[in-house]
């Protein structure tokens, strides 16, 4: 027993670097949340066009996100090759 290795119980995968998440992903949702948040307030609390003003921000910044993992999968891509 003393010569043998221990072996995972379960066998892991090496993951892609370019598929995890890197900390810019964790800031674009984390914005999104707060933006949705603070237009919802705004509709119940203040005014509801404010409201509905504010939250067009919501689908912009989940979009900026798409396009910034975008970009940096094509230069990784284009790199890579």
């Amino acid at each position: 027993m003393e010569g043998k290795t221990l072996r995972p119980l379960c066998h892991q995968p090496k993951l892609d670097p370019r598929i995890m998440l890197k900390k810019l992903d964790y800031l674009f949702p984390f914005d999104a949340f707060v933006s949705s948040l603070a237009s919802a307030s705004l509709w119940f609390l203040v005014n509801r066009e404010d409201g509905v003003f504010f939250s067009l921000g919501v689908p912009s910044i989940l979009s900026l996100w798409v396009g910034v993992r975008l970009t940096i999968h094509v230069r990784a891509t284009k790199l890579k090759s």
